[in-house]
C-alpha cells in the first residue's frame, strides 16, 4: 500500500473523530452558543455538519447575479489551503465574522472547528448595511433581514467562548483517544476501573479550573468556586477555588437544602446576588460581608443536576451585570456537557 501524504495522514486523523458521537457533541456546543459549528479537514472540507442553529453565510449573502456562495465561504477555504492559520482564526467578510479553532494531530496537519456566522462588537447603522450590500452586489433586504437571527457577541465575550471551547476540545481528543487505548486492550480496561476513575478525576480538575479562570477572567471577580454535586449526601463540594482559605476549600460541604447554592440549583436559573436584592429568601442567607456580588450558575445536563460555579466581587464592580450573567450561563451550559462527557469516559 502507498504511504499516506502529510495532508492525508491530517484528514484520516481528523475523519477518527467524525463519528456519531462526536457528531452529537458538536451539535449540542452549537446549541449552547447558539451559533453554527462545521469540522473541516486540512483541506477546507466539511466532515460534519450541525442543523443549522442560526442562519449560515447561504440565507445571508445573497449575490444580485444569482450565484450561489459555497459552504464554507471561499474565503475560509483559501485560508487554510494557505497554511497559515494557527490556534484561533477571525475571518471576516460581508460584515460577518467566522472563528477558526485549529485540531492538532499529533505533529501533522490539523482539523478546524469553523464557528460562525457571528456578530461582533456595535451594529453597523443600516445606512452603513446599505452601502456595503451596494459595493458587494448583494441583496440588501435580505441581508438587513437575516442578520437580525444571529448571534451577538462583545469582542471579550466571543473570545471567552472560543477560549472555553478551545480547552474542552483538546480534552474531548484525548478522551476519544483514551477510548480508542481502551479498545484496544479490552483486558487491561475491563478490569482496572480505578485507570478510568483516575482520567475523569484528572480532567474535572482540569476543567473545573479552566472554567473559573475564564470566568473570573471575564468579569474581573476577587473569588469563585466551581461545586460539583453529591447526589448521595444531596451536598456540594469545592471542584476548584480562587481568593478562598485554604480550609474552606479543604474542609467544606455545602448542604444543598437550605444554602443560597441549593436555592439556585433549585430554581434552575442563574442569579445576579447582591445585598440590596429584593429576594428576601436569598438575601437572610448571605453571610460575608466582604463579598458585595455574585454570579451563581447552575449547571445541568439531561435535567441531571451537575454543579454550580459562583463568581464574586468584594467591591462595586460593573461587570456584574444582566449581560454577563447570560455569558456565564452559556460557559456554564458548555461546562455540563464537558462535565457529562468526562463522566461518560
Amino acid at each position: 500500500m502507498a504511504e499516506l501524504s502529510q495532508g492525508e495522514r491530517a484528514t484520516e486523523s481528523v475523519c477518527l473523530i467524525s463519528s456519531t458521537r462526536w457528531q452529537k457533541i458538536q451539535n449540542l456546543f452549537a446549541k449552547v452558543i447558539g451559533v453554527n459549528i462545521a469540522l473541516l479537514d486540512a483541506d477546507g472540507h466539511c466532515l460534519t455538519h450541525a442543523h443549522s442553529i442560526a442562519p449560515d453565510i447561504n440565507d445571508i449573502v445573497v449575490p444580485l447575479d444569482g450565484s450561489i456562495f459555497k459552504n464554507p465561504p471561499e474565503f475560509i477555504i483559501k485560508a487554510i489551503q494557505g497554511g497559515h492559520l494557527t490556534g484561533k482564526n477571525q475571518l471576516s467578510r460581508f460584515g460577518l465574522h467566522y472563528f477558526l479553532l485549529e485540531i492538532p494531530f499529533d505533529k501533522h496537519k490539523r482539523g478546524f472547528f469553523a464557528i460562525g456566522p457571528v456578530l461582533v462588537g456595535k451594529k453597523e447603522s443600516d445606512e452603513r448595511i446599505l452601502e456595503m450590500c451596494t459595493e458587494e452586489k448583494i441583496h440588501a433586504e435580505i441581508y438587513l433581514d437575516q442578520i437580525d437571527e444571529l448571534k451577538r457577541y462583545s469582542f471579550v465575550g466571543v473570545s471567552a467562548i472560543l477560549e472555553f471551547l478551545s480547552e474542552i476540545m483538546g480534552w474531548s481528543l484525548d478522551l476519544l483517544e483514551s477510548e480508542e487505548e481502551r479498545r484496544s486492550d479490552e483486558n487491561l480496561w475491563g478490569n482496572n476501573r480505578g485507570i478510568e476513575s483516575l482520567l475523569s478525576l484528572r480532567y474535572g480538575h482540569e476543567l473545573s479550573n479552566s472554567l473559573l479562570e475564564i470566568a473570573l477572567s471575564l468579569v474581573e471577580g476577587d473569588s469563585g468556586s466551581v461545586l460539583l454535586h453529591d447526589p448521595e449526601n444531596d451536598c456540594f463540594e469545592i471542584q476548584a477555588a480562587r481568593g478562598l482559605k485554604g480550609e474552606i476549600v479543604r474542609d467544606t460541604l455545602i448542604p444543598a437544602k437550605n444554602s443560597i447554592s441549593g436555592i439556585v440549583a433549585q430554581r434552575g436559573k442563574p442569579m445576579l446576588i447582591h445585598k440590596e436584592m429584593p429576594d428576601e429568601d436569598i438575601r437572610m442567607r448571605l453571610q460575608k460581608a466582604s463579598i458585595r456580588s455574585s454570579i451563581v450558575i447552575p449547571m445541568f445536563h439531561h435535567e441531571k443536576l451537575l454543579g454550580l460555579f459562583c463568581v464574586n466581587a468584594e467591591e462595586e464592580n460593573p461587570s456584574f451585570n444582566q449581560e454577563n450573567l447570560v455569558l456565564m450561563n452559556q460557559l456554564g451550559k458548555i461546562a455540563s456537557i464537558a462535565f457529562a462527557r468526562i463522566n461518560e469516559a
